[in-house]
């Protein structure tokens, strides 16, 4: 095989990855991405409660409580595992894998791998 063909199925290779990285971050592929009110049910788009609100996306999970950042989602039908690393206002660093399992549509169960956490989240009108 030539240097040119290496070259052309490695660019091949980084295009076909690139569009599996886009798809798998895209909203529509992530059933768990939204606003969401911890606890309690969400009214409008959650901004009467922003002490509850929860703001998840392909790469973080933002909340009055602490900010993750999200490296790994292990994804088994309604069940979520995230690998996260969570930082807190007092600047603590939290790493760990976070339970999401859908409820239904508009809940989602939450809990820490070690179950010393759990909440319910109630999502929020687009």
């Amino acid at each position: 095989m030539s240097i040119g063909t290496c070259v052309k199925w490695r660019l091949a290779a980084l295009a076909l990855l690139a569009s599996v990285s886009s798809a798998a971050a895209a909203g529509d592929e992530l059933p768990i991405v939204g606003k969401y009110t911890q606890n309690v049910a969400c009214i409008g788009d959650g901004s009467m409660n922003k002490d509850f609100l929860v703001t998840i996306t392909p790469t973080r999970i933002d909340s009055s409580m602490a900010v993750c950042t999200i490296s790994h989602i292990q994804r088994s039908n309604g069940k979520f595992t995230l690998q996260t690393s969570c930082k807190t206002g007092g600047n603590d660093l939290f790493t760990g894998d976070v339970v999401l399992t859908m409820i239904d549509d508009n809940r989602i169960d939450v809990e820490d791998a070690d179950q010393a956490f759990t909440s319910v989240l109630y999502r929020c009108v687009k």
